[in-house]
């Protein structure tokens, strides 16, 4: 699901990052801001809702 939605994202013109677990979307998050942030809830090592907490601590405009 992730590599369809990254593909279909990008084929409409935007640029996208994907990684595996929560908090590795943490540090892409802290390396270099997005936009937005899409986030499943069940992930591995850090949960998307934990994942989100943290996210929001450090760039809350994401």
């Amino acid at each position: 699901m992730c590599k369809m939605l990254g593909k279909l994202l990008t084929q409409k013109g935007y640029q996208t990052r994907s990684v595996g677990d929560g908090a590795a979307a943490v540090r892409a998050v802290i390396d270099e801001a997005p936009d937005v942030v899409l986030l499943d809830i069940a992930m591995p090592r850090l949960g998307g809702i934990e994942a989100l907490t943290a996210i929001r601590a450090i760039a809350p405009g994401v």
